[in-house]
């Protein structure tokens, strides 16, 4: 468990392409070695655990932000978390596909990257996502890119499709599909 703590740390915390490269064989051999010495549920707890803290604390990290910072930092703060979460589940889950296939799937009938997904929306995302819809919602035109604002929308949408409903006209203004397809009878309402 130290080892993989020490990598899920480096994942999850350091900016990607500045860190050394680890190597998947060993961690994916630890992992192995844990579900064969019947450790899988406790490596499941911690592993559960360990990533439940580093989401709460990035939480703290925005929340304090939000208080010290302006609105287009907190947006960026959490777009750096959402990619930072994004690219660092790229690499967990791998690792973990050995736990995740003969623990996880089969025993709680899930998957990692769902659990995973459930941690991040709980406890981190429904706790900004009102703010942060409300501020980008409110910016004036390119105070960010909006290649960062289509990112966390659709970030936002994946994690959770109910996010559109908060404000419908901003995630449809950067994703398909939110709205329902318009009939020849929207026509003039869109002409006026």
């Amino acid at each position: 468990w130290p080892l993989l703590k020490d990598t899920i740390d480096t994942v999850m915390l350091k900016e990607p392409g500045t860190y050394h490269p680890f190597s998947y064989e060993q961690m994916y051999s630890a992992v192995y070695k844990c579900v064969c010495k019947h450790q899988a549920e406790r490596l499941y707890a911690d592993l559960i655990q360990h990533i439940t803290k580093i989401i709460s604390s990035w939480s703290q990290d925005l929340i304090r932000a939000k208080q010290l910072e302006n609105e287009v930092t907190v947006i960026r703060k959490f777009h750096d978390v959402l990619q930072q979460y994004t690219t660092a589940m790229g690499s967990i889950v791998p690792i973990f596909i050995y736990l995740n296939r003969f623990y996880v799937e089969s025993r709680l009938n899930t998957s990692l990257l769902a659990q995973f997904n459930f941690l991040f929306v709980k406890n981190f995302t429904d706790i900004h996502v009102n703010d942060i819809i409300g501020a980008l919602a409110a910016l004036q035109p390119l105070s960010i890119s909006p290649a960062v604002k289509q990112s966390i929308l659709k970030n936002l949408h994946d994690l959770n499709s109910q996010y559109c409903q908060l404000n419908t006209t901003l995630f449809s203004s950067h994703l398909p599909g939110i709205r329902a397809p318009m009939t020849e009878d929207d026509l003039q309402s869109q002409i006026e």
